[in-house]
């Protein structure tokens, strides 16, 4: 289920003249989709994770992949002189990762709005802009 996600973060990483704003938005609304089509699943995995050693090494790995396309973005941003070459793309990436999965989870764990889904994005957007470095737009 996360290979489209992560199909689409490679594909931004190899399209250096999107904006991040873009990529940024794009990948949230990748996020929110994942979210709203599997989020019995997910939510389901994540309440296991304590419980069972073995899945949570799972979703730790597909975090970390998750994160790996995402810093392929960072790290070409930042290559291209669109970031700022300061820190680490690979641990960015996967603070965002874990941030995403937890207001994702934290939302589709009880009874929401729409309005509320379509504002998830809103409010991490300019929070993951900030934490990589990006000028807000």
């Amino acid at each position: 289920m996360l290979d489209n996600l992560l199909a689409r973060l490679w594909e931004r990483a190899a399209a250096p003249e999107e904006p991040i704003a873009v990529t940024v938005e794009k990948y949230l609304e990748d996020c929110t989709a994942l979210w709203r089509q599997h989020a019995p699943l997910l939510s389901a995995a994540t309440e296991l994770l304590g419980q069972r050693p073995t899945l949570r090494a799972a979703w730790e790995k597909s975090m970390q992949t998750a994160a790996s396309g995402l810093a392929a973005v960072i790290a070409s941003k930042q290559a291209r002189g669109a970031l700022p070459a300061t820190g680490d793309p690979q641990a960015q990436a996967l603070a965002i990762a874990w941030m995403a999965e937890r207001n994702y989870y934290m939302l589709y764990t009880r009874q929401h709005t729409n309005a509320e889904e379509e504002h998830l994005p809103t409010v991490l957007a300019p929070l993951i802009l900030h934490g990589i470095g990006a000028r807000l737009p």
